[in-house]
């Protein structure tokens, strides 16, 4: 990351105007002739009170403004919005071969032959895996680790859930 310092909306630096007469008024002599007519209470309950509205003006231009180090766009502005969570069936009826002979797949290995070349063809996403024969069951969070999508479609099975 370079050390340059920039700002997104330079435009918002126009709001410093409003401290051109905050600033004059502060120094001219007919508002020192005022508040030298308070007590010393007074006096440094509006001299603080005047030095928090300038310190919150000051910082709400600059939040405004959108501060930033560095050139071009932050590297979490790449990252794609997308996370997939691939559902498997392990009921029995994902063990029968869809197929004319002994030699036919399971429906449930079909399925998971798909779904690791979808996680092949689109590795830089976040999965989830989540099984059931009724009812859903996380497997895998969210994750970044394709390794380990592929090891649990390796090991997934009709068995992988007991009872109903």
């Amino acid at each position: 990351m370079s050390g340059v310092f920039s700002f997104d909306y330079p435009v918002f630096f126009f709001g410093f105007i409003i401290f051109i007469p905050m600033i004059l008024m502060v120094f001219s002599l007919r508002y020192k002739k005022i508040v030298h007519s308070l007590s010393k209470y007074l006096q440094k309950r509006l001299f603080f009170s005047k030095l928090f509205i300038m310190i919150f003006l000051t910082c709400i231009i600059i939040a405004l403004s959108g501060p930033r180090w560095g050139i071009g766009p932050a590297a979490g502005e790449f990252r794609r919005g997308v996370d997939a969570v691939i559902a498997l069936d392990v009921s029995r009826s994902m063990d029968i071969a869809d197929g004319y002979g002994e030699y036919g797949i399971s429906r449930l290995q079909r399925g998971v032959s798909i779904v690791r070349e979808a996680v092949k063809a689109v590795p830089n996403i976040r999965y989830a895996v989540t099984v059931g024969k009724n009812r859903g069951m996380v497997a895998i969070p969210l994750t970044h680790d394709n390794g380990v999508v592929f090891d649990f479609l390796e090991a997934v099975s009709s068995s992988s859930i007991t009872g109903r």
